[in-house]
């Protein structure tokens, strides 16, 4: 009887030192469970607020190049592309060196892809990033586009990307 008392004893003894340390790891961690990730990468999406565009394929690589292609519901070109954390209320998107000319439902690669053009993300100070193999990049873009009457203007998007 003394043998099943003694491994009860025992059972219950490192039951209780695990807890223990558990709880040590946790508040040394700051409160997190430090088998967990401090941060979930969140779902990537691109949101456009002007109907112009529509996201279809977007990633950003190590260096911060934003890999982009669009479709248009109309005739326009695009001509300049900017790709920030900064929230601008007059942006100056970066010319492109290859506009995009965009038919009516097309898509087309703006940056990165078959393109020829390279634009660049860049971080709340206005540097561009570089991003880990488990990160994403989150900010806005800022599209300048040419309508068939002449008429330029610059559409504001958000995106999400992970890392490609």
């Amino acid at each position: 009887m003394n043998d099943i008392k003694s491994l009860a004893l025992i059972i219950v003894s490192g039951f209780l030192l695990g807890c223990m340390i558990t709880y040590g790891l946790f508040l040394l961690s700051g409160g997190r469970l430090p088998i967990f990730p401090a941060q979930h990468p969140p779902p990537v999406y691109c949101a456009m607020n002007e109907t112009v565009f529509m996201c279809n394929d977007y990633f950003v690589g190590g260096a911060g190049q934003l890999n982009l292609s669009m479709r248009a519901v109309s005739q326009v070109t695009v001509t300049g592309l900017l790709c920030t954390k900064q929230d601008l209320a007059n942006p100056e998107p970066q010319m492109l060196q290859n506009p995009a000319i965009f038919a009516p439902s097309e898509i087309h690669w703006v940056s990165g892809g078959n393109s020829g053009n390279a634009i660049f993300c860049t971080g709340s100070n206005g540097e561009r990033i570089s991003i880990g193999t488990t990160d994403w990049y989150e900010g806005n873009i800022y599209i300048a586009y040419r309508q068939v009457n002449g008429e330029t203007r610059v559409a504001k998007g958000h995106i999400v990307a992970h890392r490609v």
